[in-house]
């Protein structure tokens, strides 16, 4: 996949989630308890637990020999990867996928498409953006709430929206050769375990972000000053991604940049 597109792509998802709602941690054993409060530790780890409530604890992560030079930036996506994140927000639990749907003609143009779907609170929102597949320019979004289509035209946006990717491919701070990097393997809640490169200093401020050469969009972790994980990675596959608004839902869609001027990004 070209460069420009994945820069047009990755950041701007996961940064859309994240203000939604800031991480939880990940993998490891599930533990549900019945008293009114209690804390649990694994793998470094403390989580407070409410009445009842079940939780996922964050995997113990190990630093293998020779791990060093298995990160060598992000990967280049290609269509049919996709990934899982959990996030939590005070308690609120949000759920991030984000897919690879490959290409379609939309707008009479030959389009590339990344889908996210994010639920939350019992509900469920699906985002998907087009570009180019020539030029890499914005083409359209679509969203789906509930059982409604939305969608608009941004071929006429001035500017792309921040993302993962990075014009060379893989962010300024997340270059392999950055100083003050440590190196480990990450498991995922669902048994998958990649090697990460740890950055916890430079532009990236206070706490710590987890990489990754091995799944797409290289996100695996993010832990706050605090050391309380705020995002991690719950799933990932290089293919089988499948789009959740169909072709034709967005070709009926309701157009909400019909009558609305032109505003730049």
């Amino acid at each position: 996949m070209e460069k420009r597109y994945l820069k047009a792509t990755g950041l701007f998802f996961l940064t859309i989630g994240l203000i939604l709602a800031s991480g939880c941690t990940g993998g490891g054993d599930k533990t549900t308890t019945t008293a009114a409060k209690t804390t649990t530790s694994e793998g470094g780890v403390t989580t407070t637990q409410a009445e009842s409530a079940t939780t996922t604890q964050a995997p113990a992560t190990t630093t293998p020999s020779g791990v060093e030079g298995m990160y060598t930036g992000f990967m280049e996506v290609s269509e049919g990867q996709w990934v899982e994140y959990v996030m939590d927000s005070e308690g609120m639990e949000t759920k991030q996928r984000i897919e690879n749907i490959g290409t379609d003609i939309v707008n009479g143009v030959k389009s590339t498409g990344v889908e996210m779907e994010i639920e939350a609170g019992g509900q469920t929102s699906i985002t998907q953006m087009w570009v180019d597949s020539s030029t890499q320019e914005l083409v359209k979004y679509a969203m789906k709430t509930q059982d409604m289509v939305m969608c608009m035209d941004v071929s006429n946006m001035e500017e792309e929206p921040p993302a993962l990717g990075g014009e060379e491919g893989t962010p300024e701070d997340y270059l392999p050769n950055m100083p003050d990097i440590s190196y480990g393997t990450y498991t995922t809640p669902t048994g998958k375990t990649v090697n990460v490169a740890k950055y916890s200093s430079g532009e990236l401020g206070e706490g710590e972000y987890w990489v990754s050469s091995e799944i797409p969009f290289g996100m695996v972790k993010t832990v706050d000053p605090e050391g309380e994980t705020i995002m991690y990675l719950y799933d990932y596959g290089l293919s089988g991604a499948m789009r959740s608004i169909t072709k034709s839902e967005m070709e009926n869609c309701m157009d909400l940049s019909e009558g609305m001027p032109d505003i730049p990004m």
